[in-house]
């Protein structure tokens, strides 16, 4: 049986990664729809690999409930609608290179295109 397990990592940009020379790193939540938690852990991995994203660390994981399902709030949502309709989805929430090292702003990347 199929469900649905979400993943949230600290992550930076592999340097051939298009996003090297502006994000110094992202906080990234990953909905993935599998068979078991060690499936998708692995599913993960590949996919931030795909898309040149290097793991720093594995925050959490989790198997959530319909119930806290229900009460994400409308941008998590969208995420795991689209992990349910793809099998996996990334939200990055990145933080900004700024060369005076002093400041850096945080945006939301765009997810990766799955191919």
């Amino acid at each position: 049986m199929i469900k649905p397990f979400f993943f949230h990592m600290k992550v930076k940009p592999h340097p051939e990664n298009t996003e090297y020379s502006h994000v110094s790193g992202a906080y990234v939540n990953i909905w993935v729809i599998d068979e078991d938690s060690e499936k998708a852990k692995a599913r993960v991995h590949d996919y931030l690999s795909h898309f040149l994203w290097l793991i720093i660390e594995e925050r959490y994981e989790l198997e959530p409930t319909q119930a806290q399902i229900a009460q994400l709030d409308e941008e998590e949502y969208s995420n795991y609608s689209r992990a349910v309709e793809q099998g996996i989805s990334a939200h990055f929430d990145a933080s900004q290179k700024n060369p005076n090292g002093n400041a850096f702003s945080v945006e939301t990347l765009k997810p990766p295109k799955w191919n």
